[in-house]
């Protein structure tokens, strides 16, 4: 039996093709997030990491295209293997964010949008800390989480088994701070996918 990991891994190996399509229909949130926290001064060309990269097209590219030298990290080697090939400027590196290890200080900028939801709950909090551990003085995240404080499981989400999983609105204001990040900008924002109301807690911090 899978793990939930592997369940998602596999998932996106896939149908990575498939997704990349889907989410392109649209791109508001993202953009919208990545404006504002340019407003904020956080977007300034500099060292990024796109958590849960996927293919790149929707987050990696922007951020390469607005100047800054991007890493990409995503558990989907297949949606990496596309990646390479259309965006030949970014570093693509295969991993898992809760136990991938990069040096204190390396990024100025970290973006997690709809990446963190597939990770089992319990390692949330770790994988906030580590980005605040990556993360330069002044440095910004911009993340998208869940709130439904639970996992769940679809049998067939663009024709592949999936899992997601999430805490409660408060908890992961807690997990932020707790981090040692202080929180800029978060909101709750419901969309509808396919036709289906989802609530993301769209977040942005930074590191002192």
């Amino acid at each position: 039996m899978l793990t939930a990991k592997q369940l998602v891994c596999a998932g996106y190996d896939r149908m990575h093709g498939r997704y990349a399509d889907w989410a392109a229909r649209d791109t508001t949130r993202r953009q919208h997030y990545l404006m504002r926290a340019a407003r904020m001064g956080l977007l300034k060309p500099g060292d990024a990491l796109d958590l849960g990269c996927g293919t790149g097209r929707h987050v990696t590219a922007s951020l390469a295209e607005a100047g800054f030298r991007v890493t990409g990290l995503d558990l989907s080697a297949r949606s990496l293997d596309v990646a390479r090939q259309e965006l030949p400027s970014v570093q693509f590196l295969e991993g898992d964010m809760a136990s991938v290890n990069f040096p204190a200080g390396s990024f100025d900028l970290v973006t997690a949008f709809y990446s963190i939801i597939h990770l089992p709950r319990e390692e949330h909090g770790e994988v906030l800390r580590r980005v605040a551990h990556w993360l330069r003085p002044g440095g910004g995240l911009i993340a998208s989480l869940g709130t439904s404080c639970g996992d769940a499981y679809e049998e067939d989400w663009l024709g592949v088994p999936m899992y997601w999983s999430s805490w409660d609105h408060r908890t992961n204001r807690r997990l932020i701070t707790d981090a040692g990040l202080e929180i800029l900008a978060d909101s709750v924002e419901t969309t509808l996918e396919d036709d289906q109301p989802v609530a993301f807690q769209w977040v942005i911090a930074y590191k002192r």
